[in-house]
């Protein structure tokens, strides 16, 4: 009698569990990592050049606030009559902070455009349950080819 249960719940257990789900919605197919690279390299633009104009605009603020004679770019003031004597600078590193978390944005939307070009449709043939057996049918799959 055990035997039996076992075997039933053997199965019951590989028949429910032979199929793969069908409830993925996002297709990771060309035209996704195309878009994704898209995204990513107009978010990467707008941070190096937001960065960049916030960096030169601090530092013109940071040299010309408190004009006590000519200052180096990003010069702190220890002594003047503004209470914005440290604004200029800020704006100016948080501009350099933007620059380089624009790198990664740079990064990825070339490795999505790699990912684009390497991804392709082929027919390949995959063992399917058929009558009483397997036969060897040929599915639409997609391939990704993978330099080493």
């Amino acid at each position: 009698m055990k035997k039996i249960i076992f075997l039933n719940l053997f199965l019951a257990l590989s028949i429910a569990s032979f199929g793969q789900p069908n409830n993925k919605k996002v297709e990771l197919n060309k035209d996704y990592y195309l878009k994704k690279r898209s995204q990513n390299n107009t978010a990467a633009h707008l941070m190096l050049w937001s960065g960049l104009t916030a960096a030169i605009v601090g530092g013109i603020i940071d040299n010309y606030v408190n004009f006590d004679g000519p200052r180096g770019w990003f010069g702190s003031r220890s002594r003047g009559t503004s209470p914005y004597k440290h604004g200029g600078a800020a704006i100016a590193y948080s501009g350099l902070v933007l620059v380089t978390g624009s790198i990664p944005f740079f990064y990825f939307a070339v490795k999505n455009k790699q990912t684009a070009t390497s991804l392709s449709f082929k027919n390949e043939t995959a063992p399917q349950l058929q009558g009483n057996g397997f036969a060897n049918k040929t599915v639409p799959s997609l391939s990704l080819k993978i330099s080493l």
